[in-house]
């Protein structure tokens, strides 16, 4: 995709409040984008012959304080290989993840992106798909459907399809001037019955649950219109991290990504 002026006008739109961007490329990328916060150009295969991973760069340039990331064709696949693991070693957090990507959408990689499992952890995300011969650019973003008993299954949403040609860019439509936010607004899916929680094993039973810590994570539930679903681990214990790398108990359970919180302080009840 050679049009870098809509390119630029998009990611000065949704990334200039960043404290830094990273540029993710591949090795034959030739990417010249300006923007006015510090920017960290990461090439994903530039160094072949170090020891160093693609999760080792890329934990280096999220500890330099990326929070947007604008990630090349090329090198879309390899950086979603590695952003979760990468954002788990990283000890910078950033509140604000986002990413825009170029990406050729046809059907095999669609499927590819769509079945990818950082899906889950990058709602917040911008898909460029250019048509040159046709001077077309299509954007998407990703919609996150419930999956059962647990997890999601991503859709494509096309958001905005424009015309570009010889002329610059530099107003996008107002359909593009937010950016597609999917943690502001969860979609709550609405637990069963009359209760406050949703039971996840047993799947589809409506609970409803009390305590301290239950308390604030049904009001981060209420300010981001989620849904609380409570899975009590086998042994009931907060678990450990064994020598060979196996977990158990609450522990466990966030190693093993099937939950987000872990709690001890439960009340609950099956509600009708």
């Amino acid at each position: 995709m050679k049009d870098d002026s809509f390119l630029k006008t998009l990611t000065i739109t949704h990334l200039a409040g960043h404290y830094s961007v990273c540029v993710v490329r591949g090795i034959q990328d030739d990417v010249r984008m300006e923007f006015p916060r510090a920017t960290v150009n990461v090439a994903l295969d530039a160094y072949p012959n170090t020891s160093d991973t693609i999760e080792d760069i890329l934990v280096r340039s999220i500890n330099a304080g990326c929070e947007g990331f604008f990630v090349m064709e090329s090198a879309l696949f390899p950086f979603l290989d590695n952003f979760r693991s990468a954002h788990e070693s990283a000890y910078f957090r950033a509140f604000n993840k986002r990413i825009i990507a170029v990406a050729r959408l046809g059907a095999s990689d669609r499927e590819r992106l769509l079945r990818h499992d950082s899906m889950e952890v990058t709602p917040n995300i911008l898909l460029v798909d250019g048509n040159e011969p046709e001077g077309m650019i299509d954007l998407y973003t990703t919609k996150l459907l419930p999956a059962e008993p647990r997890g999601i299954v991503a859709e494509l949403k096309l958001l905005e399809r424009i015309r570009v040609g010889n002329g610059r860019i530099e107003l996008l439509p107002e359909s593009l001037s937010k950016f597609p936010d999917k943690l502001t607004n969860m979609e709550r899916r609405r637990p069963l019955g009359q209760g406050n929680a949703r039971s996840t094993v047993p799947a589809n039973y409506s609970l409803q649950a009390d305590g301290t810590e239950i308390l604030m994570v049904l009001e981060l539930c209420r300010r981001h219109n989620c849904t609380l679903e409570i899975e009590l681990v086998a042994n009931s214990e907060w678990g450990q991290v064994y020598p060979n790398g196996s977990s158990d108990g609450l522990i466990g359970s966030l190693i093993d990504r099937r939950s987000d919180v872990a709690v001890a302080a439960i009340y609950r009840w099956y509600a009708r």
